[in-house]
């Protein structure tokens, strides 16, 4: 006797039931294996940190600084207490999750192509299509190497998509009823869009497909419609008040990043979602277009089975993609991993493909020449669709898992190691960007600190580095402390290296070495004698520098001698054609300066009539004045040589000064007691001789 359909049913289920438990399985091992295996990034380490201050705190820092909502930190806080603080542990809820995610997938491909499918194949196909379309999306995102890298990470990326999974189950399956689907349904829906929305803010946009979904398709159906209208009430209420009045950051958090154009998003996000940032970037985007074409199939697919299906899947994709992108020309800020909540939508959409390919190559039964070719050509197109996502995805994986050049940030462990074993009490550590990786893994008795110090602003921006307090700060650590141990990183917090540069110029250097990403430099207090100035000048140009004095000496066909009276040296030139003067300054600084200028020294006849020049700044540009520190003295040398012209008897006369470049600006010059000079050019108390003239 032949079993029923029902049984026929009843077995099929079962059988995908424990593939489904398999794929299960799969996404554990692949999303917990190697967990720990990479040192946290800084967004881990900071959001450990966060968690685990004390609660009142927390809860202050999230609704006045944390630009994400509550529930992931105080999911991650439960869990934390649960079973420890260890990195494993830290990055076993976004595993949990990232797991869950696969049966969920499977059963939102369920119940969106269980019933009215319109489409019809020979064998069957449309049905086992249906069947096995979801099988295949739990298979896609349980080795997407994109989905794994965000489930083996301390952060909210891998929570959200499932709990919005949860949520959209919930709501096809009440949709499916045209009364409306029992309450709990409904229930079940409310809850979990709120815990989805309270995971990221940008669930808001996967709110906002939602209601285009089934306004579109279900406003002539009242009960469905009125239900609707008041789960979203429930869930507004909810949740808006936090927005307006528990949480100001969403609407005032500001940052910068690059944001392409809507294709330039549309293809990252894809090209990531299926193939992960751990693929090297020419194969990914030779594969793009391929990758494109295969989620247009499967769109297709779902145009020839529901026009439910295909708006279901086009809204879930470009109406969350579209709102980022417009909310980016106002606030630039774009990471494709604030769009993962769609990527279960390219994945139903690639496993739709890849069903209608293999399903009719697989079960057709038509006979003749002509059906063996489509289905050698169905089977063979399944195949390359196959190997076009799971290809790639091994070879991002491998990188990921095993290639440090993918790691996800530099080794604090071998970092924090060797600092345990070199860096001692008296010693203090000074990172120039705020990574909080070494906070979270450093526990050693070193004072630790960020310099620039940039506490006082909410993001970093264009904002000037605060050097003279940079500067000072850095002075005392080298007085109060054995040794200074210098964490070098190029950023936006320090964009040109200020922390290094003046560390190289003050202190001692004793010990440099490279460990994994990270330099690591220490210093020690350097105790600098002031240069002894031959003729001492007490000028002031500006208000930020003084001239000490300077030294001249000659070559080729003039010479230098001591003068009597006011003056300090004589010079006297006789071959201009051979005659170079060596002009030392001393300078110092008295505050910090905003520009580089350059300095100007001038060999001047009567009519301003230059005879030699040398315009740079200071060092040959080795020193420019904007590193200069108070209390810092430049010993500044600067060559003129004549243009061999005969030059007249005189009078002649040694002026310097200094110039803004750009602007041609000089800076005010003042003697001792007030006096000026015209032009601002200081004449040094040089008698000039000239022997030869016409």
């Amino acid at each position: 006797m032949s079993e029923s359909p029902a049984g026929h049913r009843r077995q099929r289920y079962r059988y995908t039931a424990w593939i489904v438990l398999a794929l299960v399985l799969l996404a554990f091992a692949l999303r917990t294996f190697r967990l720990d295996g990479y040192a946290f990034r800084g967004d881990e380490s900071f959001t450990v940190l966060f968690v685990t201050q004390p609660m009142d705190q927390l809860w202050d820092e999230i609704r006045n600084i944390e630009p994400n909502p509550p529930l992931y930190y105080l999911l991650l806080r439960g869990a934390l207490r649960l079973w420890g603080e260890s990195d494993w542990a830290a990055r076993f809820l976004s595993a949990w999750f990232g797991v869950l995610a696969v049966p969920l997938i499977y059963r939102l491909g369920r119940a969106l192509l269980a019933g009215r499918a319109a489409g019809k194949g020979p064998g069957g196909s449309s049905r086992a299509i249906g069947e096995w379309a979801p099988v295949l999306a739990a298979l896609i995102l349980a080795i997407n190497p994109y989905q794994i890298w965000h489930s083996q990470d301390v952060r909210n990326y891998s929570v959200w998509p499932a709990i919005s999974l949860f949520s959209l189950c919930f709501l096809i399956k009440a949709l499916r009823h045209p009364s409306g689907g029992r309450p709990w349904l409904w229930v079940g829906y409310v809850v979990t869009a709120l815990l989805s929305i309270y995971t990221h803010y940008y669930d808001a946009f996967s709110l906002l497909f939602q209601n285009a979904f089934v306004l579109l398709f279900y406003w002539r159906q009242r009960a469905i419609l009125g239900r609707w209208i008041a789960s979203q009430a429930v869930v507004a209420l909810l949740f808006v008040p936090w927005l307006l009045f528990g949480s100001s950051r969403p609407l005032t958090y500001q940052a910068q990043t690059e944001v392409p154009g809507l294709p330039g998003m549309a293809g990252r996000t894809l090209s990531h979602f299926a193939l992960g940032e751990t693929i090297p970037e020419a194969l990914a985007s030779a594969l793009l277009p391929a990758i494109a074409l295969l989620a247009i199939l499967g769109l297709v697919v779902a145009l020839r089975r529901e026009r439910h299906l295909l708006g279901f899947l086009v809204l879930y994709l470009a109406v969350p993609l579209l709102c980022v992108w417009l909310l980016a020309q106002w606030r630039p800020i774009f990471r494709e991993r604030y769009q993962n909540v769609i990527a279960p939508g390219f994945y139903l959409a690639f496993a739709l493909a890849l069903a209608a390919l293999a399903v009719p190559a697989l079960t057709s039964r038509l006979t003749g020449a002509g059906a063996r070719a489509r289905r050698l050509g169905l089977g063979l197109a399944a195949v390359l669709g196959l190997a076009l996502l799971f290809v790639p995805g091994a070879i991002a994986l491998g990188n990921y898992y095993f290639d440090p050049a993918y790691s996800k940030g530099g080794d604090w462990r071998d970092l924090v190691a060797y600092l345990s074993d070199h860096v001692g009490p008296e010693d203090v550590i000074v990172q120039n960007y705020p990574d909080p990786g070494l906070a979270h893994y450093y526990k050693g008795p070193a004072e630790r600190l960020v310099l620039p110090d940039r506490s006082a602003v909410d993001q970093v921006g264009n904002l000037e580095v605060d050097r003279l307090g940079t500067g000072r700060t850095l002075s005392r650590l080298l007085e109060e402390h054995e040794r200074l141990w210098l964490l070098p990183y190029p950023s936006e917090w320090d964009p040109e290296g200020y922390v290094e540069g003046w560390l190289e110029r003050r202190a001692h250097k004793v010990e440099e070495t490279q460990i994994d990403v990270f330099r690591l430099v220490a210093y020690e207090w350097a105790a600098v004698a002031e240069p002894e100035v031959p003729h001492p000048r007490q000028l002031r140009l500006g208000e930020a520098v003084q001239l000490m004095g300077y030294d001249l000496e000659a070559e080729g066909g003039c010479r230098v001698v001591e003068a009597a009276g006011d003056a300090d040296l004589r010079l006297t030139i006789a071959d201009p054609g051979t005659c170079t003067l060596a002009l030392t300054l001393y300078w110092r600084a008295l505050d910090v300066m905003d520009e580089n200028y350059t300095v100007f020294t001038h060999l001047a006849g009567a009519g301003s009539q230059i005879w030699a020049q040398h315009d740079g700044q200071p060092q040959g540009g080795g020193f420019p004045t904007r590193e200069w520190f108070p209390k810092d003295v430049i010993v500044d040398e600067h060559r003129l040589a004549l243009s061999g012209e005969n030059v007249p008897p005189g009078p002649h006369v040694l002026e310097v000064g200094m110039y803004q470049l750009e602007s041609n600006t000089r800076l005010p010059a003042r003697g001792p007691e007030g006096e000026s000079w015209p032009l601002d050019a200081v004449p040094l108390p040089v008698v000039v001789e000239a022997s030869t003239g016409p």
